[in-house]
């Protein structure tokens, strides 16, 4: 400890600024100070980045060196918190600056309200996360591999707990069963192993996964003793995160979630201006960020639907697919639209018999923890998916794999072909010329699917969402951000959902009330769930190839932020006037067409 007299009463609360300036110290938990100790470690790290990107790396200064100018003021005039109030942590788990930028104004904005900010990086290495985080005016940071050296036990102890959780384990449903100190870290050791091998289905037994699965499942008991130590010593009222799960974050936040803390997923969704916010809780937990809870659902359907609902969702269902939002464009990077006769040419399809489309996910993707799966994971459902297409030749069958994995392969993300096409060709000798695939790079945009096909088939992707929009029947195969709403087919078995695709000729178009169901809830989470970011907007440029660590970023740099300009943000204020309430969903008001 600093042995500083100035500090809030009691063991419950974060030591104040005044009177500290070399060290804030909380019981074992130290805080220091860091512009002295990080100073070495980001000088070898900027070395590092010219030496690789000296273009890209001077571009980041540049930038950097404008948003200090353009924030002098706001940090010359921070304000000690006082020591009742409540404490905002911002959460960023990787050295991202568009996360650094946008997570700290958030921060700054419930700080314009009296809280105290605490901002928590990984370790001394996210140089960048740190230096825009002070550059915003964020002085309060938390190091969270200073809280693992100060964890009680050593990480041998904590592999030792890893391993005994995973002796009994003998295959991926036993691995997302595991828990701990009531986490499920069980499902975050298994989603961070499928992202980390690119597989959908990895088997925990496999030697090349062992030890994958041992280190992250250390990695996530020591995110839950984390998390204990910063509810007890920190004692955050509120989380501000993008990633709330895998095994690094998800730990710390069902720690906190258990503890009494207000948790707010926030994540950009869908437009270049749109955030998604959600309030996490023990009951939706593994809800998607997207997802409309019960309450909100219920009061819009309370609202009634607005006169010009249909023409606002029709223009941004065409926006979505018109190439007009970057972060959307990453989903479907072909705009093409084709009427019906120019889509039965390029697929060799008669139209004589109804075409349905399965809607593959991305095997190895994040969404596959939002919800219940009727199968053990994405790769099962798609392979048992496929093989009763085949089975079931009175319907014409597509396979669209993800047009997303033609942007992963062009920015590094993934090597070689789509993981669903490789799991096709490793399964089925031959598909019959009523099955058809769309592969990634297809210039088909999804939109002309949905309305030229007859039916859709998903486990949970948001095309099932944009087909009911349509009149058209979607079969699901697990819980996720639209199902149980009145208007798809939500099996409640694996049986049933292979029964129902079984006899896909024999399904009706939705009725009128179920499709009007269907626009509301799209036009809830397309228009009415988007926080749009005004004040400080995202600024998003991909390149063809690669990545640069500007594509995606925040505008701090076009004008001199105060206080002032901070108070009258009216999205800011949206946003702390939401954390504010016990909503579960950020609603905004309702868009006019035009």
């Amino acid at each position: 400890a600093c042995g500083c007299s100035d500090r809030t009463t009691g063991p419950s609360r974060w030591p104040t600024r005044v009177g500290c300036p070399s060290i804030r110290s909380y019981c074992s938990v130290r805080v220091p100070q860091t512009r002295d100790d990080f100073r070495g470690v980001g000088l070898l790290i900027d070395a590092k980045r010219f030496g690789i990107q000296p273009a890209a790396e001077w571009a980041v200064w540049q930038d950097y060196v404008r948003t200090r100018m353009a924030f002098r003021s706001v940090r010359s005039r921070a304000e000690p918190a006082g020591a009742e109030a409540s404490v905002a942590l911002v959460v960023l788990d990787r050295d991202d600056i568009f996360e650094a930028k946008l997570f700290t104004l958030l921060g700054l904005a419930l700080r314009q309200q009296g809280w105290q900010l605490v901002v928590m990086v990984q370790s001394r290495r996210m140089t960048r996360s740190i230096r825009y985080a002070r550059a915003l005016g964020a002085d309060d940071i938390v190091y969270r591999s200073d809280l693992v050296r100060d964890l009680p036990g050593t990480r041998t102890e904590r592999l030792d707990i890893a391993t005994a959780l995973l002796a009994p384990v003998g295959d991926s449903n036993a691995l997302k069963d595991v828990t701990f100190h009531g986490s499920e870290i069980g499902r975050h050791v298994f989603a961070s192993t499928s992202r980390e091998t690119l597989d959908g289905s990895p088997d925990p037994l496999e030697a090349g996964n062992r030890s994958i699965v041992e280190r992250l499942m250390t990695e996530a008991v020591t995110s839950v003793e984390v998390g204990q130590l910063v509810s007890e010593t920190v004692q955050p009222d509120l989380l501000i995160l993008a990633e709330a799960n895998y095994a690094l974050t998800g730990p710390l936040v069902d720690v906190l979630v258990d503890s009494g803390a207000s948790v707010a997923q926030t994540i950009p969704m869908f437009t270049n201006d749109g955030l998604m916010c959600k309030r996490l809780t023990r009951g939706n937990r593994n809800h998607h960020p997207a997802s409309v809870a019960k309450s909100t659902f219920e009061r819009i359907l309370r609202e009634g639907a607005p006169p010009d609902l249909d023409d606002t969702l029709d223009r941004e269902l065409r926006r979505r697919y018109s190439g007009d939002y970057a972060l959307q464009a990453q989903n479907q990077p072909s705009n093409q639209q084709l009427e019906r006769s120019e889509l039965l040419d390029l697929l060799g399809f008669t139209g004589e018999r109804p075409i349905a489309v399965i809607f593959s996910h991305v095997l190895w993707d994040a969404s596959l923890f939002f919800g219940t799966d009727l199968f053990d994971d994405y790769g099962q459902w798609f392979v048992e998916t496929v093989r009763t297409a085949i089975a079931n030749d009175q319907v014409d069958w597509i396979i669209r794999a993800h047009p997303s994995n033609v942007f992963r392969v062009q920015h590094g993300d993934i090597q070689g072909e789509a993981a669903e096409l490789r799991l096709l060709d490793a399964t089925f000798a031959e598909l019959p010329s009523h099955v058809t695939v769309l592969p990634p790079e297809a210039a088909v945009s999804s939109f002309a699917l949905y309305q030229h096909a007859d039916a859709g088939v998903t486990v949970r992707g948001t095309p099932g969402l944009e087909m009911a929009t349509f009149g058209k029947p979607v079969l699901t195969a697990g819980t996720g951000h639209y199902m149980n709403q009145g208007f798809t087919l939500d099996s409640s078995s694996r049986e049933e959902f292979i029964r129902r695709l079984g006899t896909a000729q024999d399904l009706e178009p939705l009725s009128a009330k179920q499709t009007s169901l269907a626009r509301i809830h799209a036009h809830t989470v397309f228009t009415r769930r988007l926080l749009r970011s005004r004040t400080f907007a995202p600024v998003y440029s991909f390149a063809d190839r690669g990545f640069h660590p500007l594509d995606r970023n925040v505008d701090t740099t076009s004008k001199r932020v105060t206080d002032e300009l901070l108070e009258r943000a009216e999205d800011l204020r949206e946003f702390t006037t939401w954390i504010a309430t016990n909503d579960i969903d950020f609603l905004s008001p309702p868009l006019t067409a035009g």
